[in-house]
């Protein structure tokens, strides 16, 4: 199979699970009512917004698959990395690294 193809359904995925994460609803730990407001840190019941999706280590979720939605954002683009690094997919590497600058604040997690 060829690698290019290969190497852009990744980037696809990598992209449309970035901007799934990005557009993703916050809800408050406490009534569990979701954020209608943008510049507000907590809650009117004074409970604290978190997030839907990519936030659980891969062991605390039924299905442990590592492409699911929930698992932690970092590690989905840290393997994609390690995955493009493996089989020489240059811009996917790229791609995933500068992901995980702008996700982790460091180059390397």
């Amino acid at each position: 199979m060829d690698v290019n193809l290969i190497e852009r359904r990744l980037l696809d995925l990598v992209n449309r699970r970035v901007v799934m994460y990005q557009m993703q609803d916050v809800k408050c730990r406490g009534c569990k009512m979701v954020n209608n407001n943008l510049v507000s840190r907590h809650c009117s019941c004074t409970g604290v917004f978190e997030q839907t999706l990519g936030n659980q280590a891969p062991e605390k979720l039924k299905n442990q698959n590592l492409l699911n939605s929930m698992t932690d954002i970092r590690l989905f683009i840290k393997l994609m990395r390690n995955f493009a690094t493996a089989h020489k997919m240059p811009t996917l590497r790229d791609t995933a690294q500068n992901l995980m600058v702008l996700y982790g604040g460091k180059s390397a997690f």
